[in-house]
């Protein structure tokens, strides 16, 4: 009841949005196991790890508000604790937008969470303030450098591209892997859509030849499967996943 009405007094600031109305509800928007995990990461000096909220909504929004009130100190089920402001969610924010199965039918739009429709170009459809790129090696890059910006950025996947082919992981939410980098990156796309015996909404592909990674190759080292049930009810669940990922990319 404490953190419920903390809540509900935190959501009077806010602005309006699901954010606002979850809270004003009593319930909760990001997952505690995922706030905790969030903030035991701030304080890792072994590892460099960044986030890429993916999303075919525009959710990334929300949760930005929440990592906002996170820093400052008021989050009702963390207050007092601070989360570090490179770790909260900030512009910008980007847009993909696929209209073919290669490279060059992908698009990535920086700078908006707005979509493209599929009747239209992203160059006619965008203007001023929005940075168009085409291809998988130029989103690569435009994402590494929002990424080495902040540590906690926020990009929209293209849902329309999913849908019209049968939810099938190859037209789904794109996870580019340089599997040439020897530099110890790891790179892990979790996603509570992803099945036990396919990827079916994450599409892995080798950057430099843009060819699919199988998923027998790709399950739990470049993707895992994020249990909601789980993930609810163990407030060490993305503790103990991180662990895994490491350890199953070691």
């Amino acid at each position: 009841e404490e953190q419920a009405a903390a809540a509900a007094a935190v959501a009077e600031d806010l602005e309006d949005g699901a954010l606002k109305e979850f809270w004003q509800a009593g319930r909760l928007f990001l997952l505690p196991s995922f706030l905790s995990f969030l903030l035991r990461i701030q304080d890792c000096e072994e590892y460099d790890v960044r986030f890429v909220f993916r999303t075919f909504g525009v959710d990334i929004l929300e949760v930005a508000k929440e990592l906002a009130v996170l820093s400052q100190g008021r989050h009702p089920l963390f207050q007092g604790v601070s989360l570090r402001p490179e770790y909260v969610m900030a512009e910008p924010y980007a847009c993909f937008y696929r209209n073919g199965h290669e490279s060059d039918g992908t698009y990535l739009a920086v700078g908006t969470v707005d979509k493209c429709p599929p009747d239209q170009t992203p160059a006619d459809f965008y203007g001023d303030g929005v940075t168009i790129v085409q291809g998988f090696e130029a989103a690569e890059a435009a994402l590494r450098e929002m990424s080495e910006a902040h540590k906690c950025i926020g990009v929209r996947d293209y849902w329309e591209w999913w849908s019209a082919h049968g939810e099938d992981a190859e037209y789904g939410k794109l996870l580019l892997v340089p599997t040439s980098s020897s530099d110890g990156e790891i790179r892990c796309f979790v996603d509570d859509h992803v099945e036990a015996h396919h990827a079916h909404i994450v599409d892995a592909r080798d950057l430099e030849s843009g060819a699919p990674i199988p998923f027998e190759e790709a399950i739990n080292t470049r993707m895992m499967r994020a249990e909601p049930y789980m993930a609810i009810n163990d407030p060490e669940y993305f503790n103990a996943m991180f662990d895994r990922i490491v350890a199953n990319n070691s």
